[in-house]
């Protein structure tokens, strides 16, 4: 008897606090900004790199359109010369897909693609997620997402 009455106690417990244990759960971020949001041209925030957002089919996409320096330092053009693949070795920086597959996520954010680092001939998964309507925080990493790095890039143009 005594742990029937222990045990309805411990029920009537948690029933009295369920809605305070509700109350302290974050609540669902919002959607500010919408899929077509991360569309245009950023720029890193060390002002190296200008990259462009597209959206290809249901996925986006982005490619090198600007670099700060585009020769490597013995003045030749900088090429894709990391590349796994011997045959796209040539490719130059300028113009290289290196965001690839992102799909919107929702609540301002895309992931499940795919960042190249073309000085370094490495593929990592990539999310991106908008912070403000001209700020993004791309995030790089290996399997997953809390392994990895981000940086910041801002809009330079829609």
């Amino acid at each position: 008897m005594h742990s029937l009455v222990m045990k309805r106690g411990i029920v009537l417990s948690f029933l009295v606090l369920l809605p305070m244990i509700w109350s302290f759960s974050p609540a669902p971020t919002e959607e500010r900004f919408g899929s077509e949001a991360l569309i245009g041209i950023w720029i890193n925030a060390e002002k190296t790199v200008k990259v462009k957002i597209e959206r290809l089919g249901s996925k986006y996409f982005g490619k090198i359109v600007w670099l700060e320096k585009p020769n490597w330092p013995d003045g030749t053009l900088k090429t894709d010369k990391f590349n796994p693949d011997p045959n796209l070795r040539s490719i130059p920086f300028i113009g290289l897909r290196i965001v690839k597959d992102l799909v919107y996520m929702g609540d301002d954010e895309w992931g499940k693609g795919s960042l190249y680092d073309p000085e370094h001939g490495k593929t990592y998964g990539c999310k991106i997620s908008l912070t403000d309507g001209d700020t993004a925080e791309i995030r790089g990493y290996l399997g997953f997402s809390f392994i990895g790095k981000s940086v910041t890039f801002l809009r330079v143009d829609a």
